[in-house]
């Protein structure tokens, strides 16, 4: 991996608290600023960067480390750049297993919970978005307390290796193999497989464009910026409330559409809302939008699980389905970064994003694409 030095920018600034005789008298500090969404990272590293959440990226996706560790402004500078490349990395490899296992579980959930499959997918993909919402609000008193970004990091791995021995102790409890299947034919061939991937993509990409503009729209609108990140942490509650309630609705229903229809409807309110009346209401809009993408996101891979019967093949779809759709997903951050840099406002971005929400009601609507409805089957 390597990065262009022309995106970094480096500057030197005076040092503050311990760091030898010449703090307070010299710029030997340095500020360091990486600007993510702009750089030419590949999309997989800023999708990643972008879902850290940490306190070091600002609203605006710029990475800003500050080095003073050592006396002189060379060390300090090789420090910070360090230190990004560490951090870009980590992001890489927690990225890949991460993808890892959002492939494999649903094949999991398919074959231990049959009968259950949208109530158990829910509830996963809620600790995801719960999780990840608890842990970036813990994450800078956990890092303050290890003193070190390192160590702070390093802990969350404590988890990760606690999920490892749990698993490793349920293996006795893991179903029979199921067969194997003889016909393993590609999806990539599969037009109903793609059609999957492109509405789970473009659902994902309404949570990853509210996900990086919400707060810095509000912010143009006059909030301060802890507010908007308020604003920000409400939308994620509604996530994760939706997140458990709508697939434990669906899962009483053989035919999904009427729940997506529901939810698609939400989001289009919400998208509505922010752009004719953001300053009224501001509650109800994040509510609306934080509802809709809570639950679109497990209907999504719940539907993709319904097309077939083997957990293997399902297990399969749902990664396919997952790879291609976060490649769209990870490009709409970007893209609305720049429809807002072309025509100097949010809004238009939101109006796109209501325009992709009103094609995949058309998908879910129109019936010469049955496919939303759990008795269509993909052939294994």
């Amino acid at each position: 991996m390597k990065i262009d030095p022309a995106e970094v920018e480096l500057s030197a600034i005076r040092a503050q608290g311990p760091g030898g005789q010449n703090v307070n008298k010299v710029s030997n500090a340095v500020h360091l600023r990486f600007d993510i969404p702009a750089s030419s990272l590949p999309e997989f590293y800023k999708e990643r960067l972008l879902a850290l959440r940490d306190s070091r990226i600002t609203g605006d996706g710029v990475l800003i480390i500050k080095a003073q560790q050592y006396r002189t402004q060379e060390q300090n500078r090789a420090d910070a750049l360090e230190r990004l490349t560490e951090l870009i990395l980590s992001a890489m490899l927690a990225g890949i297993g991460i993808a890892l296992i959002q492939a494999l579980m649903p094949a999991l959930i398919k074959s231990r919970f049959a009968d259950n499959v949208a109530l158990c997918m829910g509830l996963y993909v809620t600790s995801i978005m719960g999780g990840a919402a608890i842990a970036a609000s813990f994450a800078p008193l956990v890092m303050m307390q290890a003193g070190s970004w390192r160590v702070g990091l390093a802990i969350w791995a404590g988890l990760a290796l606690l999920a490892l021995v749990f698993g490793w102790t349920q293996r006795a409890n893991l179903p029979p193999a199921t067969p194997r299947v003889t016909k393993k034919e590609s999806f990539f061939g599969n037009s109903r497989a793609w059609l999957l991937a492109l509405f789970f993509g473009l659902g994902t990409a309404s949570y990853t464009c509210v996900l990086a503009w919400l707060a810095p729209y509000y912010v143009e609108k006059g909030w301060s910026e802890q507010n908007a990140g308020l604003l920000l942490g409400f939308l994620t509650a509604m996530e994760v409330i939706s997140g458990l309630v709508v697939p434990a609705i669906a899962n009483r229903r053989r035919d999904r559409r009427g729940v997506l229809m529901a939810l698609l409807g939400l989001i289009i309110a919400g998208f509505c809302g922010l752009i004719l009346s953001p300053q009224h209401l501001s509650l109800l809009w994040p509510c609306l939008l934080g509802l809709g993408i809570g639950g679109l996101f497990p209907m999504s891979l719940i539907v993709s699980l319904d097309h077939l019967d083997n957990p293997q093949r399902a297990g399969g779809l749902t990664a396919f389905v997952q790879g291609i759709g976060y490649l769209i997903a990870g490009l709409s951050p970007l893209m609305a970064g720049m429809i807002r840099d072309q025509l100097g406002s949010f809004e238009w971005a939101w109006w796109s994003l209501t325009a992709v929400m009103v094609v995949m009601l058309l998908m879910v609507f129109v019936q010469n694409i049955p496919i939303w409805a759990n008795t269509n089957k993909i052939s294994c």
